[in-house]
């Protein structure tokens, strides 16, 4: 290194430590980031790195009944280095109240090999439900990159013949110390609640059928 390069490289390292000195900081109104799991921005992924195709619905002579379905899809290799807290996926229908019979979520890894994550009990009310689920493993041993959530159920006020509604899926993945801790699903709304607002993404979809 000649002396000017040196000089050069002296005087940068020096500006470094001017900026990132407490008081430089202050007199920028700034303060530094402490090692707060609310604060602490990790991007380990975005809502780009999901598919979310639209939920379809459809009736079940045989059951009798109509089925709404919902999925999500990682379109990349999961590249964390650690999965964090729980996820979770919600199926609502707006406007109309149902009664639910019958649901399920199925998971695998990137190759389509069936995976049993940890599910909690399903928040389920009159217009859909919540799954919590617990992923786990990393690159093509995640076993969340595929998900498929159903609902079997019947209108609690019968077919709502010639009126046309929207139904919705919603997917929620978190990382560091953001987990899941409830859901909201009502005749206007499909929401994942955290117990963190950072270190996690949302992606939705919805469709519609008129009877």
């Amino acid at each position: 290194m000649t002396k000017s390069q040196q000089k050069e490289y002296d005087e940068l390292s020096d500006r470094l430590r001017e900026l990132e000195s407490e008081d430089y900081l202050k007199k920028l109104g700034l303060s530094k980031i402490e090692n707060d799991p609310d604060t602490n921005v990790e991007i380990a992924s975005t809502i780009n790195d999901v598919d979310m195709p639209k939920p379809t619905m459809y009736y079940d002579n045989d059951m009798q009944m109509y089925v709404m379905t919902g999925y999500w899809n990682w379109n990349k290799t999961y590249p964390d280095s650690t999965v964090g807290g729980t996820d979770g996926f919600a199926l609502g229908v707006a406007q109309e109240q149902i009664s639910v019979f019958e649901h399920g979520l199925r998971t695998s890894k990137k190759d389509g090999t069936s995976s049993t994550p940890s599910v909690q009990s399903p928040y389920v009310n009159g217009y859909g439900i919540g799954f919590e689920f617990q992923d786990s493993g990393l690159g093509l041993n995640y076993n969340c990159y595929k998900g498929t959530g159903w609902v079997y159920f019947r209108f609690y006020n019968g077919t709502p013949v010639g009126k046309t509604i929207n139904f919705n899926s919603k997917y929620g993945h978190s990382w560091s110390s953001t987990e899941v801790t409830g859901f909201s699903i009502g005749p206007t709304d499909l929401g994942i609640s955290w117990n963190y607002s950072t270190n996690k993404f949302e992606d939705s979809n919805y469709g519609t059928k008129t009877f």
